[in-house]
């Protein structure tokens, strides 16, 4: 929105004006996929406490708004966005090095006990591979910028879910929110 104040002096109590710059509502009710985007961010974002401000979330949610035209990018943006509301509410996964080993490439799977990525290399060699089994895949598009396959997006959505669930809804006895199955399912059947 744009806010102007008006007085006729300095000192006088003047009055606010409140145009809106861009207004969303009319795409939102359009399209289903803009609508289960817009239901699910406000579910996600009334997970924050209140007056508690986030606003690099808040600006990463407002330009999930925006009208993507590719399914796909939209999918590594929300993907991305749910792994940085794990952070932003104090659950943050350590992808970046290896628990095990300490190396910072290679890294391909994440313990769900953790929530630290490690190497496929280093779990074989510290506990088989029968082990790898019970870990997380680790899509590298949630690390670096590389271009997700199918599987990479549905792999990334599991994750964050995965961990959405374990330290967010069920902690709180709440519900994952219906939109989101249905939003994931929409935007995967469009790549």
């Amino acid at each position: 929105v744009e806010l102007t104040w008006r007085a006729r002096l300095d000192e006088h109590l003047g009055n606010f004006t409140i145009e809106p710059v861009k207004s969303r509502a009319g795409i939102m009710i359009s399209d289903k996929k803009q609508l289960y985007l817009g239901q699910l961010l406000c579910e996600h974002l009334r997970l924050l406490p209140e007056r508690d401000p986030h606003d690099s979330l808040l600006i990463k949610a407002l330009n999930l708004l925006d009208d993507y035209e590719d399914n796909r990018l939209l999918a590594i943006d929300l993907a991305r966005f749910e792994l940085f509301l794990l952070e932003e509410l104090g659950f943050g996964l350590d992808l970046f090095s290896c628990a095990i080993s300490g190396d910072i490439s290679n890294l391909s799977h994440v313990s769900p006990n953790s929530g630290h990525a490690v190497t496929k290399q280093a779990v074989i060699e510290e506990y088989g591979e029968t082990y790898l089994q019970r870990l997380l895949v680790l899509p590298q598009f949630l690390i670096s910028e590389i271009q997700p396959t199918n599987e990479d997006i549905n792999n990334g959505f599991y994750l964050t879910g995965y961990f959405l669930a374990k330290y967010i809804w069920q902690m709180r006895q709440i519900t994952e929110p219906s939109t989101r199955e249905q939003l994931i399912d929409l935007l995967i059947n469009q790549l």
